[in-house]
């Protein structure tokens, strides 16, 4: 159950040695490392110069990522006799280009979850939305909300993004922040009107972008949704975060050494770590995933690669924080973006509903034809998802589980996101069962549905 399909796995692990890439990931740690120092990540003068720096790296990349795919279509129009040769070649290099683009914008997001105080809802709204085009640093338009970017900086002693350098900033052109206070901002007419809470007045001649654009400017003041005529708020609740941090860390160092490295960190969950750095300590003969041995029943592999996966519509494993926010040393965050580090979880989901039992909850199963109806659904509307006027509705959000935890008539959903938790976050099985005994005192002392958007308290003091 990757995101990746076998041929762009193959592809991604091709390119580990090669001496462009390797070097223009040097490059790009630099500025990771620069970004993340406790002297820079909340300087708003660095922070744009950083921003400065992405744009044009993305351009120059941009740049020959479409030099390359013009010449590829070139070649297959002209079927010249070198054509399979020419296009793998041409291929690999599209590859190297796509992965450089991802990991500076990973790079850039880190920046900004640091910024906006790792909160997850906000994060989550402000990703809402269909990805980017291409970056021309020298373009009038992005030169436009540049300068923008740095008036407002200046004027408001703020901090600001350009949304389209990261993969999360989706809502706008850019996001300030000042202080606990967080503004966006459409730059229209090559920076002639800028669209934003103030001066978007008159309601009743609204475009779909900026009632999004007021939609999340309310989300970011209130920190509640509007979920089909329902408010949702963000819910601190009362359970100790706990994660298996400590033992990845070891996990890392060990195949670091050795090359490869297997920890079974739950009863029901096993990570597997593999180092390309020396690929002599490697054993390739059962594929290149190595994926941890799996226990009886249906099991659900993640991996660091799956953050690898876009479409054509730009859409990105949103569920998974960037690996740039990561509470590893540098070198390993820099190496889980750029896939020299593969670090692969199969959580068993019979193993799960057991622990779950000898908790004392109930299980109901989930009904197979539902879920297929769901991920039909999901596909169906997966061009049009984000093209409505609002932000959250119910065809953004997927209804999916893996099965039910009950008590009584109290239901609690162990979904793709808690999986996620799970595989990527590493949560510890205490930490998921107090979660949802949480949910089900809530429950019984109101004695209502509620639907709300619960935050760990101590979430915050985990990234970096």
């Amino acid at each position: 159950m990757f995101a990746l399909d076998e041929k762009t796995v193959g592809a991604i692990s091709s390119i580990l040695n090669d001496t462009n890439y390797k070097k223009n990931i040097d490059y790009l740690r630099e500025v990771f490392v620069a970004t993340r120092s406790q002297g820079n990540r909340y300087n708003a003068s660095f922070l744009l110069s950083a921003q400065l720096t992405l744009a044009n790296f993305q351009s120059d990349v941009w740049k020959m990522l479409r030099e390359g795919r013009r010449l590829k279509k070139e070649i297959k129009d002209k079927n010249y006799p070198t054509k399979t040769e020419e296009l793998q070649g041409i291929e690999y290099q599209i590859v190297i280009n796509k992965q450089l683009l991802r990991i500076s914008k990973v790079i850039a997001d880190g920046m900004a979850w640091r910024n906006m105080s790792y909160d997850r809802m906000l994060m989550d709204i402000a990703s809402r939305a269909f990805g980017t085009g291409a970056i021309d640093a020298e373009a009038s338009d992005f030169q436009s909300e540049l300068a923008w970017a740095f008036i407002i900086s200046k004027k408001f002693n703020a901090t600001v993004f350009v949304n389209d350098l990261t993969n999360y900033l989706r809502i706008g052109d850019l996001t300030e922040i000042r202080g606990e206070e967080i503004f966006v901002h459409e730059i229209k007419k090559l920076g002639e009107k800028v669209n934003n809470v103030f001066t978007l007045n008159d309601k009743k001649k609204l475009t779909k972008q900026s009632k999004r654009l007021l939609e999340f400017q309310e989300v970011a003041k209130t920190k509640v949704i509007d979920f089909n005529g329902k408010k949702v708020s963000s819910v601190t609740i009362n359970v100790r975060l706990q994660n298996h941090f400590r033992k990845i860390v070891g996990l890392l160092e060990n195949a670091r050494r050795n090359g490869t490295a297997e920890i079974k960190i739950e009863p029901y969950l096993t990570v597997h770590a593999t180092s390309f750095h020396d690929s002599s300590k490697l054993d390739f003969t059962k594929g290149i995933l190595n994926i941890p041995t799996a226990e009886k029943g249906f099991t659900v592999v993640h991996s660091n690669w799956d953050s690898f996966y876009s479409d054509g519509l730009g859409n990105f494993m949103r569920l998974m924080l960037p690996y740039s926010i990561s509470p590893f040393k540098n070198s390993y965050c820099m190496d889980l973006m750029s896939g020299h580090l593969l670090l692969t979880t199969a959580l068993n989901i019979e193993g799960l509903k057991q622990a779950f039992k000898n908790k004392g909850w109930e299980i109901e199963e989930f009904d197979e034809k539902e879920l297929d109806k769901d991920l039909a659904e999901m596909e169906k509307n997966k061009e049009t998802i984000f093209s409505g006027e609002k932000l959250i509705t119910t065809s953004t959000y997927s209804s999916s589980y893996y099965f039910m935890l009950r008590r009584g008539p109290f239901a609690f959903p162990i979904d793709t996101k808690i999986s996620i938790n799970m595989t990527y976050e590493f949560l510890t099985f205490e930490t998921i069962n107090q979660f949802a005994e949480n949910a089900y005192s809530r429950a019984e002392k109101k004695q209502k549905d509620e639907i709300y958007y619960p935050i760990f308290a101590d979430d915050k003091k985990i990234w970096n």
